[in-house]
């Protein structure tokens, strides 16, 4: 009781009766009936926009449109500023909004959440330069340089585990969201093809050739969200199925990825149709009304509201359209101007949509929090460390978390607590070890970064920590979190004994090794590995465990995404050339999925 309840993955997904009881009981839906024609149209026919977007003769055509779209929208967002200036701003400005079939859904400001336009500070712009079409990146082609026998053949190990789980992905759920590898049935919260979408660029980098092109053509063929008729998770499938399809179109140049993403994140701008420009957290796909989950009491979440920034800036400089870039920013900005921060600087994990304001007394890493403390140094990197209101926000920050929530256990172990109506809570997250990649991040791309030595330290410890969490169980693989009693020091919590295939660890191992050259790390990732396919490997793909502390062990019968998108991936990159994806020109979203830093 005193950790909550345990959810699915990062912020993590709700059950299906969850999602229910929210379309029945939630306060908080808004409705967006005048954009419907714009994106579902009632005969089911592709909108013009699409059919544009999709014949390659007619591409200039479109960017016209769309360039022309956008001064519409500039001389009406200057109308209204002037507007305000005399007090005759009208309260309703959906009247405002772009509504039709040729260009991106056009989602206006509210007066608190500012959009970034030629008038604001230098520090900050949404202004991406596009349109920028990628050349492929042949990866595979330079995994191996340099070398030695044994990393090459641990490369190759991961590259065969690759092959199992995507073998029994196509076998037994082709095209669905997730397999359950021991039932050979599927999961299928969203579907949108989660794994397959979720494995594009997982199946580029290990030059998987013929699944790669297998997976394109049921893409181009098969994904239409226009045809999805559940509710969703708007977080979820920004970071898997957006930031899939983004990150194989930057790897391989196909226009048929950058058309899908098109689509999806038009449809997702439903839910950034809000007051405060904070996005809602579901979305109702046959009402296409958005809304956030009951057991929030209407509030949206930190991280879901703010792990949407890379996507939408890569989208927006692919197709050449700021109003993605924008749309995710707001919503960032308007989460770093709220009300309700503890220590300055440290986030709560509830936030409204109405009004500027947190509506929690919890912080920390962990599920919830994680990847919006993520984003602030990764959005610097990706602008190429040129825009100082993401660094300003990471150090902030980042400083805050050092200062009041890193601890030692009375074992020696580095660890984030959490703090909760401000008592400490002595645990930690697995998702909270993605935090030492973090702490690298900024201690290498921030220039005079106070007190650098001391992040990184941190950062080591943490990956410590993270790795004795593997080694400390009885299979050799981590629990979903560990407490540290004063009398005990780091240990499991009975209630919280399961594993789902999570990336977190190895994250930071893969961070650790290209930034120290340090080889334990890579020997720390092939222990990982090892009992990973020890103990979580079955027939037909890999399976989470329920309990890590005992065995023979029982699994979970579920193969989650995210492991062929970040855990594999992650362990791949550990072990091929640090000229595979450098980390001066790539960034990762927290998908793993990696995108070129703009660059001019």
């Amino acid at each position: 009781a005193l950790l909550g309840p345990v959810r699915p993955p990062k912020t993590k997904q709700q059950t299906q009766a969850q999602v229910e009881s929210d379309e029945q009981l939630s306060e908080e839906k808004y409705e967006a009936d005048e954009i419907d024609d714009a994106i579902f149209p009632d005969d089911e026919s592709e909108s013009a926009y699409s059919r544009a977007v999709r014949l390659e003769q007619q591409v200039e055509a479109l960017m016209q449109k769309m360039k022309e779209t956008e001064d519409r929208l500039e001389t009406t967002e200057k109308a209204l500023k002037e507007a305000q200036k005399t007090n005759q701003l009208k309260n309703d400005r959906s009247d405002t909004t772009t509504n039709t079939a040729e260009a991106p859904v056009k989602v206006e400001p509210s007066p608190a959440a500012r959009t970034p336009t030629d008038d604001t500070p230098p520090e900050y712009s949404s202004k991406m330069g596009g349109p920028f079409h990628p050349k492929p990146y042949f990866a595979s082609r330079i995994a191996s340089e340099g070398l030695d026998e044994q990393t090459r053949m641990r490369q190759e190990a991961v590259k065969k585990a690759m092959g199992h789980a995507w073998k029994g992905y196509s076998e037994h759920a082709w095209g669905l969201d997730e397999l359950r590898p021991l039932s050979l049935t599927s999961v299928d919260d969203f579907d949108l093809g989660l794994t397959l979408v979720d494995s594009l660029d997982t199946l580029w980098l290990m030059g998987m050739t013929e699944e790669f092109k297998k997976a394109r053509d049921w893409v181009a063929q098969s994904l239409d969200i226009k045809k999805v008729r559940k509710t969703i998770s708007v977080f979820e499938t920004t970071i898997r199925v957006l930031g899939g399809l983004l990150s194989a179109y930057e790897l391989s140049g196909d226009d048929i990825f950058l058309t899908k993403a098109i689509e999806i994140a038009d449809c997702l701008s439903i839910a950034y149709r809000s007051p405060t420009g904070i996005p809602y957290s579901l979305l109702d796909l046959r009402t296409k009304r958005a809304s956030n989950p009951e057991w929030a009491e209407g509030a949206s979440i930190l991280a879901e509201a703010g792990t949407v920034q890379l996507e939408f800036r890569a989208l927006s400089r692919f197709s050449g359209n700021d109003t993605y870039a924008a749309m995710g920013d707001r919503s960032f900005i308007a989460i770093s101007e709220s009300s309700g921060k503890i220590h300055d600087a440290l986030y709560p994990l509830y936030i409204r949509n109405d009004v500027l304001r947190f509506v929690s007394g919890h912080v920390g890493l962990g599920a919830m929090g994680d990847s919006f403390y993520e984003y602030a140094i990764k959005l610097y990197i990706q602008t190429n460390n040129t825009q100082s209101k993401f660094r300003e926000m990471y150090e902030e920050s980042a400083r805050a978390v050092l200062n009041h929530l890193v601890r030692k256990s009375s074992d020696g172990f580095t660890y984030i607590a959490d703090i909760d109506d401000g008592q400490i809570v002595k645990k930690m997250d697995h998702l909270a070890c993605f935090a030492g990649a973090m702490f690298l991040l900024g201690a290498h791309f921030i220039e005079n970064l106070p007190d650098k030595s001391h992040h990184i330290q941190v950062a080591e410890g943490i990956g410590e920590t993270c790795y004795n969490g593997y080694r400390k169980m009885k299979t050799g693989i981590a629990p979903e979190l560990w407490i540290f009693p004063r009398d005990k020091g780091m240990t499991h919590d009975s209630e919280n004994l399961h594993y789902l295939l999570r990336p977190e660890t190895v994250e930071t191992l893969f961070y650790l090794f290209r930034f120290t050259g340090n080889n334990k790390y890579r020997e720390w990732g092939w222990e990982i590995f090892q009992n990973i396919e020890k103990f979580c490997k079955v027939p037909n793909g890999y399976s989470g465990i329920r309990d890590v502390t005992v065995t023979p062990v029982q699994h979970t019968d579920k193969m989650e995404s995210f492991f062929l998108a970040e855990t594999l991936k992650y362990l791949y990159l550990l072990f091929s050339s640090p000229k595979v994806l450098p980390l001066d020109e790539f960034v990762f979203n927290t998908e793993a999925h990696p995108y070129r830093i703009f660059k001019p």
